[in-house]
């Protein structure tokens, strides 16, 4: 499910890749707090992007202690008293992906809105059975701007490269954290950690925050999503990240191998034979997002609500965007009844549904049809 509106149980591997990167997994922070934090620091009154609160708030803050991650400080905190305990120490946790270049109130509002109770009840579940609803200071955030030492040499940068997959797959989910350019999608970290989240944890645990968002100005970015354009601040960060793929292709790790029947599968299988990993990448990441966002979809039993009805046509939207009409038809055709059912044929809503069936079954009757 692509988590949209408009108006588990966590995987465990044998494994010691998360033990690896124990330290790093345990540096996630409370909903709660970050959004006092952000309120004291003025983010939004001076309109902070993420790179803008670690230049002016987080680097300068921990350089007076020597040099290390802000949450390296809060644990230095708790443990002589001075800070109450804002760290998830080994309790469940979400992975944070988020484009540093977008403000960061703008990243907060979306999770704020993912872990409204109305959402909640949607998409936090386990079995079919809605799980106990999450308040702010449950809900436990692992943030980059937070987790990693920004004074770090590039030796500690290579190590906490390497531990990020561990921390990835050690969390419930990784939330990518999407606005109305899709931004994100162009950015070599946000995809890196959605394609680890879907190598190492499978495509469920990839959720894509598009909330309030213009789906169809999203279109283009999810269309021009590609590996070997994305980009990084940093050079060295894009050769580390393409490094990973690189290696990690090669060595054939990762169950996520594009077949026949996925999404281009016949171009990326070439892609691979050629020896371009990038594209592979690609295509494995738009594949696990379309299966993920299909996976998380509470099943047609679950009655018609707005948000349902939002995530049905968001999900139906990214479907569309990588080819798969016939998914994209039974979805929409899904939240059409459900809106004729609960607010009758004359509502906006239900007109909405209408038309949104309506220009997906002109495209599919434009499509070539098989000699």
């Amino acid at each position: 499910m692509i988590s949209q509106d408009q108006g588990g149980g966590r995987s465990r591997r044998d494994g010691g890749r998360i033990r690896n990167a124990g330290r790093l997994a345990k540096f996630a922070v409370k909903l709660s707090w970050v959004l006092e934090f952000a309120e004291k620091c003025g983010v939004r009154e001076h309109e902070f992007t993420a790179e803008q609160l670690v230049q002016n708030v987080l680097r300068p803050s921990t350089a007076e202690v020597g040099g290390c991650s802000f949450t390296e400080l809060i644990s230095r905190g708790i443990e002589n008293g001075t800070w109450n305990d804002e760290l998830s120490q080994g309790k469940p946790f979400y992975f944070i992906s988020h484009a540093w270049s977008r403000p960061f109130s703008e990243t907060l509002d979306m999770l704020v809105r993912h872990f409204a109770p109305e959402q909640q009840r949607l998409w936090r579940r386990k079995g079919g059975a809605v799980l106990p609803l999450l308040s702010p200071g449950e809900v436990y955030c692992w943030f980059d701007v937070f987790a990693i030492n920004q004074h770090a040499d590039s030796a500690e940068q290579q190590r906490d490269f390497e531990d990020l997959a561990g921390v990835v797959e050690a969390a419930e989910e990784t939330l990518l954290v999407l606005d109305n350019g899709g931004v994100a999608l162009s950015r070599a970290w946000c995809l890196y950690e959605a394609w680890q989240t879907c190598r190492t944890g499978g495509d469920h645990k990839l959720r894509l925050l598009t909330y309030g968002l213009d789906l169809q100005r999203l279109e283009q970015a999810f269309l021009d999503l590609d590996f070997s354009r994305a980009k990084t601040t940093e050079h060295r960060d894009l050769d580390r990240i393409l490094a990973s793929l690189r290696n990690q292709i090669a060595a054939g790790r990762g169950e996520a191998a594009v077949a026949d029947e996925d999404i281009g599968g016949g171009v990326a299988a070439a892609a691979t034979t050629a020896g371009f990993p990038e594209r592979t990448a690609t295509q494995e990441l738009k594949n696990a997002m379309v299966r993920g966002a299909l996976l998380q979809l509470p099943g047609p039993q679950e009655p018609w609500t707005t948000e349902l009805g939002n995530a049905l046509t968001a999900t139906a939207k990214l479907c569309t965007v990588y080819g798969k009409l016939m998914e994209a038809e039974v979805l929409l055709q899904r939240n059409l009844e459900g809106a004729e059912n609960v607010l009758g044929e004359d509502d906006p809503t239900t007109l909405r549904a209408v038309d949104g069936l309506a220009v997906l079954m002109a495209t599919i009757a434009a499509q070539p049809q098989p000699q």
